[in-house]
């Protein structure tokens, strides 16, 4: 199969697309020659001379309000005829503990983070089914993959937002419409990082913190930068795409694959995904950590077996099974020893 991305005739709408991944996916957009559309709540003058080189029509809408992203889809069909295209990008960061979250913050995180995104697929759906699909891309966060403790509201906005992707693109599937959402790690350059950064008492610290956090950042050493999630997004719009639908893209999805088998006791599943994630960055110690535990779980199943082989009298099996428990944690002497034991107990 030959990929090409060749967006021409096509209409793209993406919100928060001010700065940082909005700004940079709008451009990439109406590179590759759709009609674009920059909705944000603010418009940046800097941004005036590039869009308007690239034909990107700067509009005002605050996703927060139904009306505004309703009127924004109108806008996209009235001056094209379609809409193939939907990028819900809007989003703010809510850094606060859970006892200082007010009414207000859950709101404005909720309200922007979630509610936004829904009813921009709400809206975008009738005009793509008019021209046969389409393809809408929420931007969540790793967050919404795995939560996070210094952000609980954020998390949770993101953590909905994964699955309403995943709703969504079982409900408008036989529209052809495709739903995927993106889930970077830190990303640099971006309004949300750099308020973040800016408040923080040492940000040169934050920074390094939120790069180890991330495999794929950490095995580069930097930050992810708006361009690199802009590529993203516009893979979802290539024929290589055109059956990935209802999925949640990013490296924290080897930590949710690894916790999801190891949920249903298959441990091999669970050190596969581990495995994977290692590879990325072997200096990461969360991710070693978690292979760590991964093995523990096993071998103490393992363990298991060889109480219950031993009970029963079968002396072979215990000792396989304990052999097996000490394979997976080869530095622990007490297994060692244990198996030792078994060797020079009489068979029965």
């Amino acid at each position: 199969m030959t990929v090409t991305i060749d967006l021409s005739g096509r209409t793209a709408i993406v919100t928060g697309a001010s700065n940082g991944i909005g700004r940079a996916t709008a451009i990439l957009l109406a590179e590759h020659g759709a009609t674009v559309l920059a909705a944000d709540f603010q418009q940046i003058r800097e941004n005036a001379e590039r869009f308007d080189e690239l034909g990107i029509v700067d509009l005002a809408c605050d996703v927060r309000q139904e009306t505004e992203l309703s009127s924004a889809i109108d806008q996209a069909v009235e001056r094209t005829g379609r809409l193939d295209i939907l990028v819900n990008n809007a989003g703010i960061g809510m850094v606060k503990p859970v006892e200082e979250v007010t009414e207000e913050d859950w709101d404005a995180c909720i309200d922007t983070n979630l509610k936004g995104a829904f009813f921009g697929c709400r809206h975008a759906v009738r005009p793509m089914r008019a021209t046969g699909g389409g393809a809408i891309v929420n931007m969540s966060s790793n967050a919404g993959l795995l939560p996070r403790s210094h952000d609980p509201i954020y998390s949770i906005s993101k953590l909905a937002l994964v699955g309403m992707t995943r709703s969504l693109a079982l409900c408008l599937a036989p529209d052809r419409i495709r739903v995927n959402a993106v889930c970077p790690g830190p990303v640099g350059d971006t309004a949300m990082m750099n308020a973040d950064l800016e408040s923080a008492t040492d940000p040169d610290a934050m920074t390094r913190a939120m790069i180890a956090a991330s495999p794929l950042a950490a095995a580069w050493d930097r930050m992810i930068a708006p361009e690199e999630i802009a590529a993203s997004v516009l893979l979802m719009m290539t024929a290589a795409a055109a059956w990935y639908s209802s999925q949640a893209s990013t490296e924290s999805s080897l930590f949710h694959g690894a916790l999801d088998a190891l949920s249903k006791g298959d441990h091999a599943g669970a050190r596969s995904e581990a495995g994977r994630l290692r590879s990325l960055n072997p200096a990461n110690s969360r991710a070693n950590a978690f292979s760590e535990n991964i093995a523990r779980a096993q071998a103490y199943d393992h363990l298991v077996k060889a109480l219950a082989a031993w009970l029963d009298g079968d002396r072979e099996a215990a000792r396989n099974a304990v052999g097996a428990a000490s394979d997976e944690l080869p530095e622990e002497d007490a297994l060692e020893k244990i198996a030792e034991q078994m060797k020079e107990a009489p068979k029965e």
